[in-house]
C-alpha cells in the first residue's frame, strides 16, 4: 500500500509539472474567477425561495433530506439549501459560495479526466476549454436551484469516467468502489445522473484493450472481464430506480400533445449548433432574469448544416472516430425525449431554446469530443525534456486558435446572459422592497398571489407571499385580519380593498346598518356572484376590542375585532352563502357593509 501511495504521489507531481497541466489549471482558475464574478452579482429566483423556505421551517432530518422538490429527488440540494438557510435567510453569499466551489470542483475533475484518458497533450485543452467556457452551462449555473442539480452531476460525470478508466487499467477494488460511490452521490443530487450510467456502460464496452484485459480471449473475453464494472453500475441504477419510482412523483407527463418537430428545431437546429461555436450571442429579455437563445433560426440552420457536414467528413476521412460521436448523439436523443415529456408539455417547442435543459450534456460532449479527436494514451505523461519528441506544431497552433476563438465567442454570449441576472429583475426588486419595509418593523400583508412577473402563475402556490417571503425577518402573510395591507406590483405594502362582485344589502338598524352582539346571530344577505376564490371585506365599528364568530361558506371561525372603525378581511372560496355574525362577551359591532371579490391595493378616488 505504501508503494502504491508513493507511486501515485510521484505521478501526480509529474502531471502538475507538465506545461499542459499548468495551462489547464490556469484555464480552470480563470473560469472559476469569472464564474465567481458572475455568481456574486446574481440572486435568488423561483425555486430558490421554495428550497430556502422548506429548509427554514425544517430541521436537518432524514425526512427533510429525502422529501422530493417539484418531482426532483435531491437530498444533496436539500442539504445545500439547509446550510444556506442556517447561515442567513436570503443572504446570497452562502449560495454563491456553493456555486463557485462546485464549479471549481467540476472544472478540476474535467482536467483530471482528460489527463487520465489522453495524457498531458496540448489537444486536451480543446475539450477542456469547450466545457469550461461554453454558454451551454451558464443558465444552469446562474440559477442556484438548477446549479445544485447541474454542477454536482457535471463533476460526477468527469470523476466517474476517470474512476472507470482507472479500473479498466488497474482493476483495483478501490476504483470500483469509488465509481459506485461517485455515481450514487450524483444520483442524490440529480435524477438525470442515470443518463451518465448509460455513458459509463458505453465507455466500459467500447474502451480499447488495457492491461487488465490481457488474459481475456477475444472481444467476448474482454467484455466478460469488464462485466464487474457494468454490474456495479446497473445495481446502483436499479436500486435508485426502485426507490425513486416508489417514493417520488414522476416529472414526466402523459397528457398534452407535444410538437416534437418544433422542439427538435429549437433544440438541435437553433440552440445546440450555436452554442457549440460559442453562441448564441444574444438572449431573449422577455422573462428576466431567465434568457432563452435569441439567435435567428436561419443562422442556426446554417450552423446545423455545417455541423452535420463537418461530422460526416471527419468520420469519412478518419479525422474523428465514429463511436464517441454516436454516444454523444444517443445521449442528446434521450435528453430530447425527457425534455419533451417533462418541460415541453408546459413550455411548448420553445423549451428547446432554454439551454438549462442541455447543460448536463456539456460534460458528455467534452468527453466525446476528446475521444473523437484523440486516441487514449497511457496515464504516465512524461516530463518535458530535450529528448522528448515535440508534437506537430501545426496541430498545436490549430488547437490554440480553436481554444482562443471558442473562449472569445463564448465570453460575449456568457457575459450578456450574466447581465440579465446582475440587473434588478422583477423578483429581486420585489423581494428586496419587502425586506426594506421590514427593517425594524413588522409587516403583515394579505396572502394574495404576487405579480406574474415576480413568480409565474404556473408555479402556484409558490407565488403566494407566505411561500415566497417566509424567510424575510419581520414579515408575515395572513389569510384573515383587520386592516390588512396588500403588496402592489413593486412590492410596496398598501392598504387593501376588495373589488366587489357581490355585496351586502342595506341593514335595517338606524345609524348602524347591522347590529351585532352576543344576544343573537345577525344574518346578512349578499347581492351578486362571488368568484371561485374571494376575499370578504367587513366594514364595522366596534365599541371595544373583542371577538366575533363569523360563518362564511358554511365554515365558522372566530376573529379578533378592534375598537373603533376598522375593516376585517377574510379569505374564502366557493359560494359564501349567507353571512352570520355574533360577538362574544359584551362587545357590540355595527356592520356597515360586506364586500366579496378580489383583493387589490386600494386606489383613492
Amino acid at each position: 500500500m505504501v508503494g502504491r501511495g508513493s507511486a501515485w504521489i510521484a505521478r501526480a507531481r509529474v502531471r502538475l509539472q507538465h506545461p499542459v497541466v499548468a495551462v489547464g489549471l490556469g484555464l480552470v482558475l480563470l473560469q472559476a474567477v469569472y464564474r465567481g464574478w458572475a455568481a456574486a452579482g446574481g440572486w435568488f429566483y423561483g425555486d430558490d425561495f421554495e428550497l430556502v423556505e422548506a429548509a427554514h421551517r425544517s430541521d436537518l432530518t432524514w425526512r427533510y433530506l429525502l422529501s422530493p422538490h417539484d418531482s426532483q429527488f435531491m437530498p444533496g440540494g436539500r442539504l445545500a439549501a439547509w446550510l444556506v438557510s442556517e447561515a442567513a435567510p436570503l443572504a446570497w453569499w452562502p449560495a454563491a459560495t456553493q456555486m463557485v466551489a462546485l464549479q471549481l470542483l467540476a472544472g478540476l475533475a474535467a482536467l483530471a479526466m482528460l489527463v487520465t484518458l489522453f495524457g498531458a497533450r496540448w489537444l486536451i485543452l480543446v475539450p477542456l476549454a469547450f466545457y469550461l467556457f461554453t454558454p451551454m452551462t451558464i443558465s444552469g449555473y446562474m440559477w442556484w436551484a438548477s446549479a445544485l442539480n447541474q454542477l454536482p452531476m457535471q463533476a460526477v460525470t468527469f470523476l466517474s469516467v476517470l474512476l472507470l478508466v482507472t479500473w479498466l487499467r488497474r482493476r483495483g477494488r478501490g476504483s470500483l468502489l469509488g465509481l459506485a460511490a461517485t455515481v450514487t452521490i450524483g444520483l442524490l443530487c440529480y435524477v438525470k445522473t442515470l443518463l451518465v450510467i448509460g455513458v459509463l456502460v458505453a465507455v466500459a464496452v467500447l474502451w480499447p484493450r488495457e492491461d487488465g484485459d490481457a488474459r481475456a480471449g477475444g472481444v467476448l473475453g474482454r467484455a466478460r472481464s469488464r462485466l464487474p464494472a457494468v454490474v456495479v453500475l446497473l445495481v446502483v441504477a436499479v436500486a435508485y430506480l426502485a426507490y425513486y419510482t416508489s417514493r417520488v412523483p414522476t416529472p414526466l407527463s402523459s397528457g398534452s400533445p407535444i410538437d416534437y418537430g418544433a422542439l427538435f428545431r429549437t433544440m438541435f437546429v437553433t440552440a445546440l449548433p450555436t452554442t457549440l461555436v460559442g453562441g448564441p450571442w444574444s438572449w431573449t429579455p422577455d422573462n428576466p432574469p431567465l434568457g432563452r437563445v435569441a439567435t435567428p433560426a436561419w443562422v442556426g440552420g446554417i450552423l446545423f448544416g455545417v455541423l452535420v457536414l463537418a461530422l460526416a467528413l471527419a468520420i469519412r476521412r478518419r479525422v474523428a472516430r465514429a463511436a464517441p460521436i454516436l454516444v454523444a448523439l444517443a445521449y442528446l436523443a434521450v435528453n430530447f425525449v425527457l425534455v419533451a415529456r417533462a418541460r415541453a408539455v408546459y413550455l411548448g417547442g420553445g423549451a428547446g431554446l432554454e439551454l438549462r435543459y442541455l447543460a448536463d450534456a456539456a460534460p458528455v460532449l467534452c468527453l466525446c469530443l476528446g475521444l473523437a479527436m484523440m486516441a487514449p494514451r497511457s496515464e504516465e505523461p512524461a516530463p518535458p525534456a530535450a529528448s522528448t519528441p515535440r508534437p506537430d506544431r501545426r496541430r498545436e497552433l490549430a488547437a490554440a486558435v480553436v481554444v482562443v476563438g471558442l473562449v472569445a465567442s463564448a465570453a460575449v454570449s456568457t457575459t450578456r446572459y450574466v447581465g440579465l441576472w446582475h440587473a434588478d429583475y422583477p423578483t429581486r426588486q420585489f423581494v428586496t422592497a419587502v425586506a426594506d419595509q421590514t427593517r425594524g418593523a413588522r409587516l403583515v400583508v394579505a396572502d394574495v398571489p404576487v405579480p406574474p412577473s415576480v413568480v409565474p402563475v404556473i408555479s402556484a402556490p409558490a407565488n403566494l407571499p407566505s411561500r415566497l417571503l417566509s424567510t424575510v425577518p419581520g414579515f408575515r402573510a395572513a389569510d384573515a385580519g383587520n386592516d390588512l395591507l396588500v403588496l402592489d406590483e413593486a412590492g410596496t405594502a398598501r392598504q387593501a380593498a376588495v373589488a366587489a362582485s357581490a355585496s351586502s344589502t342595506p341593514g335595517s338598524a338606524p345609524g348602524c346598518g347591522y347590529r351585532v352582539d352576543s344576544g343573537s346571530t345577525q344574518t346578512i344577505e349578499l347581492d351578486g356572484d362571488a368568484p371561485p376564490l374571494w376575499w370578504a371585506e367587513i366594514r364595522y365599528l366596534a365599541d371595544r376590542d373583542g371577538e366575533v364568530e363569523l360563518t362564511l361558506s358554511g365554515r365558522t371561525d372566530t376573529y379578533r375585532v378592534l375598537r373603533g372603525p376598522h375593516r376585517l378581511f377574510v379569505q374564502g372560496e366557493g359560494d359564501p352563502g349567507r353571512i352570520s355574525l355574533r360577538t362574544e362577551g359584551s362587545t357590540i359591532m355595527c356592520v356597515d357593509q360586506v364586500l366579496i371579490g378580489d383583493l387589490q391595493p386600494w386606489e383613492p378616488l
